[in-house]
């Protein structure tokens, strides 16, 4: 039972070597985009980490104690109401310190 596995196996192999040397231009191409493929990734996740890692870095420089305030909401996908633009700067003096 052993013996078939084995030569299975080899026989697969063969096939596959036979399949590389008659089609070494779609074998090539094959490696190229698997090669371009796992350094795509590689490449994306080392820049998100990097880029969590100095975010994270930002905001532990900021501290504990620090609160940001802004006149208008930092993000929105809708046209800004018109009272937001009677709203008064903010002034430093306003915080506590």
């Amino acid at each position: 039972m052993r013996k078939e596995g084995g030569l299975k196996l080899r026989g697969e192999v063969l096939l596959a070597l036979d399949t590389l040397k008659k089609n070494p231009l779609r074998s090539a191409l094959t490696i190229l985009g698997i090669v371009i493929g796992i350094t795509t990734v590689i490449t994306v996740s080392a820049m998100i980490n990097g880029l969590n890692d100095n975010v994270l870095a930002g905001i532990r420089e900021l501290g504990s104690d620090t609160i940001i305030a802004y006149r208008f909401p930092w993000a929105s996908l809708s046209r800004p109401p018109s009272e937001w633009f009677t709203r008064k700067e903010l002034q430093p003096e306003w915080a506590d310190d």
